[in-house]
């Protein structure tokens, strides 16, 4: 069946199926080779789901019918309507990336073998059980003899995790005798508890104790590395430790994850190390990670030798493969068949849908060979990616010492210095991926990469470069990841895209070059603004602010020179008004001077800004903050910002003659109208005397703020109080958001006490 399939062109089926005598279907007679007709429009629906162009656009549309009919199918659909249905809801939203799949014979012979084996499902039990304990045993034999795990059992299962559960329901009922017939009673007096790595995948720990019943405080979370070592892997002395205080405080130590590929970065951890401390305290390990594929290889890396010695491990192998359909392998040592069967480690996962078939179909038509030259192929992608990227300076990459990694990380290090110096450690040219340079450490790499740039901005560049480099180069996958404390990074992982995709040799080639041609660009970009930042120390009524484009050599705010405060916090809606109008006329006019090189921008809280694109030399950012400059100073001082300054002023008096008038009447109605009768009120104020600070407070406009101020901080500290923050702050405070300066003001006269 697999070599009747053609690569890219499989063969449909034939519908060779006889129809029952007396069976009359008005849909047979209009399409009479329909089940050949059926299979090439799965086909088209499966190219239109992985095309680059999308769906048509008269299919974009969703209306209310389609929708109640995709609720309640009453009526009969035809299935091409259905199919379009399905590519409108995968490519509804089109990702930031698209990348170039390429669906060959492998995947059509797998996709296939999981028809059949819904087709195969109708048989009785007893041969489908016979048919899977068939199929289990040739592929459990294949798959320890391609990965050298000898003398073991296989777990086929679909969930990621689920082979490790199984396995701690092992381990469990070998320390817990009667772990099968009392439950969590058993393990009451001494709780278990299950290492796993602070690199682990989120949710890991969740997941074990709700599927095995446990509480929470039996997952210990063992720390990584923080001063010798790739800090993403475990710490081998704080296992030591956490594992005594458990010994202590009477906890029995169950089960160990360790990792041969971390899930964020690709690190393996001292596998030999933590194999000795396992079998010294009697210790379940567990292995997983992408880098167990490494184990097929005829020369199998240093850092891998001790994985075969491992009591389980994980194998994803229809992601190293890409075969869809094709369930997850879990190799474990038991001593005791009934006990594993117990766990349920012997029994497949649903054997009434046969779904090893896809597995041991694909095994049968790739070939042990064939795998392991696609290993080998990944392994080959990964060093040649990581002996082009430490050829850039400015990029960075996380490597570990002496181990293989079938995965790179790295970024762009966003730091205008890096373009002139040469990377101080890179891994020789011969020798394999064991021989990479040594990890940057926290501290290195923030010494090495430009402090004066944010993390946002440099994490939304390296977001840039990602998409760039999709769309150059759309055989290399790439995923973005967020290392904690480090920021974005970019992660090429050959073993899981590589034959999906069919990356090359080639592709990789053309992917380095066109790295190279972007972050030059990049550097290019730092350069510039660097240069304008140096152009504006002098300038102290124009800024660089952060765009929401980091792609761009800088982005210019202009403030009014009468502005006392050139800042953007605390902004009245009138002052951000102003701020823009001022912005986008100084747009306007230096626009007709140099045409394509200014442009309207938004700064990240929301203000027009400038944004200045990249010139053919850094000496040209100079003028051009020259140019900003002058115009912001030339329409400061025009009658059109006068007429503004002037209603601004008009309006401040007005509401100063409000406020006072409120205080007036306020005062009023609080005193009452006794202090004003002539008389009278002498004898009634010299009776009970008013406060001394009963008057009415007058009123000061600050032209730089725009706001109304009251006259007291004047006359008691005999100056003018410029303030930062609402709350008053005497004149002597070491606060430092407030400043005592003298500033221009418009003030309204005060009552009579002043």
């Amino acid at each position: 069946m697999a070599d009747e399939i053609q690569q890219n062109s499989p063969t449909p089926p034939q519908d060779t199926t006889e129809k029952p005598p007396n069976a009359t279907t008005n849909h047979q007679e209009t399409e009479p080779n329909s089940t050949q007709m059926m299979y090439e429009d799965v086909q088209a629906c499966v190219k239109s789901v992985f095309g680059k162009d999308g769906i048509p656009s008269e299919t974009e549309e969703h209306n209310s019918d389609e929708d109640t009919n995709a609720k309640q199918p009453l009526k009969y659909a035809d299935i091409r309507s259905i199919l379009r249905g399905i590519v409108n809801l995968v490519n509804h939203e089109k990702p930031a990336r698209i990348y170039s799949y390429s669906l060959d014979q492998f995947t059509h012979a797998s996709v296939s073998a999981q028809e059949l084996a819904s087709y195969l499902s109708l048989l009785d039990q007893q041969r489908i059980k016979k048919l899977t304990a068939f199929m289990k045993s040739d592929c459990t034999h294949w798959l320890s003899k391609l990965f050298s795990f000898e003398n073991a059992s296989a777990c086929f299962h679909g969930h990621q995790w689920e082979g490790l559960e199984r396995v701690c329901r092992l381990a469990l009922l070998a320390k817990y005798p009667k772990y099968g017939t009392e439950g969590f009673t058993s393990l009451y007096t001494r709780p278990p508890v299950i290492y796993v790595s602070n690199a682990c995948a989120p949710g890991l720990g969740q997941y074990l104790c709700s599927q095995l019943g446990l509480p929470q405080s039996s997952i210990c979370k063992v720390p990584c590395n923080t001063v010798f070592g790739s800090p993403h892997t475990l710490d081998i002395a704080a296992f030591e430790r956490l594992f005594n205080d458990d010994v202590a405080c009477g906890k029995t130590p169950l089960l160990l994850v360790a990792y041969a590929g971390t899930p964020l970065v690709g690190h393996t951890d001292n596998l030999g190390r933590l194999r000795e401390l396992c079998t010294q305290n009697g210790l379940w390990l567990h292995i997983e990670g992408d880098n167990l594929s490494a184990l097929a290889l005829k020369s199998i890396p240093p850092s891998l030798k001790s994985a075969s010695s491992c009591d389980s491990m994980t194998l994803n192998i229809a992601h190293w493969f890409g075969l869809p359909g094709v369930p997850l392998c879990t190799f474990f040592r038991a001593r005791d068949p009934i006990m594993a069967e117990s766990a349920g480690l012997t029994r497949s996962s649903s054997p009434e849908r046969l779904s090893i078939l896809p597995l041991w179909t694909s095994i049968k038509n790739i070939g042990l060979d064939k795998m392991r030259e696609m290993i080998l192929h990944a392994a080959h992608l990964s060093q040649q990616l990581c002996l082009g990227i430490d050829s850039i300076p400015s990029m960075r990459r996380i490597a570990q010492p002496h181990c293989t990694s079938l995965g790179v990380v790295f970024r762009y290090r966003a730091s205008s210095s890096s373009s002139s110096n040469k990377p101080e450690d890179s891994p020789e040219q011969s020798g394999g991926d064991d021989d990479q340079d040594e990890p940057e450490s926290p501290q290195h790499s923030s010494s090495s990469e430009n402090e004066e740039i944010p993390q946002s901005v440099r994490d939304a560049m390296n977001t840039k470069l990602a998409d760039y480099l999709a769309e150059a180069a759309p055989n290399v996958v790439l995923d973005i990841i967020d290392i904690p404390k480090e920021g974005c990074f970019l992660k090429f992982t050959p073993i899981l895209s590589a034959r999906v995709t069919g990356t090359t040799s080639d592709h990789i080639d053309d992917f380095i070059i066109s790295l190279k041609k972007k972050v030059a660009s990049m550097d290019s970009i730092l350069v510039a603004q660097s240069a304008i930042k140096t152009a504006l120390e002098d300038k102290n009524h124009v800024i660089m602010v952060d765009s929401t484009d980091p792609m761009i050599a800088g982005s210019l705010l202009c403030f009014p020179p009468y502005w006392a405060l050139k800042t953007t916090e605390k902004l009245s809606e009138a002052k951000k008004m102003e701020l823009n109008s001022l912005n986008k006329e100084v747009l306007q006019k230096i626009a007709e001077y140099h045409e394509g090189v200014f442009s309207l921008g938004s700064t990240t809280d929301g203000l027009a800004c400038i944004n200045v694109h990249q010139g053919s030399h850094p000496n040209m950012y100079g003028d051009f903050v020259e140019l900003v400059s002058k115009t912001c100073v030339e329409l400061a001082d025009s009658s059109k910002f006068l007429e503004q300054m002037q209603d601004m002023v008009r309006k401040g008096i007005e509401a100063a003659e409000e406020d006072l008038h409120k205080d007036a009447e306020d005062k009023l109605l609080e005193e009452g109208v006794i202090r004003l009768v002539p008389i009278v009120g002498s004898l009634y104020n010299w009776w009970s005397p008013p406060p001394k600070d009963s008057g009415v407070k007058g009123r000061s406009f600050n032209l730089s703020s725009g706001h109304l101020e009251t006259t007291d901080k004047i006359y008691k500290y005999h100056m003018q109080v410029q303030e930062e923050e609402t709350a008053a702050t005497p004149p002597n405070s070491p606060n430092p958001k407030s400043s005592l300066k003298t500033t221009p003001k418009e003030e309204v006269p005060q009552d009579d006490e002043s």
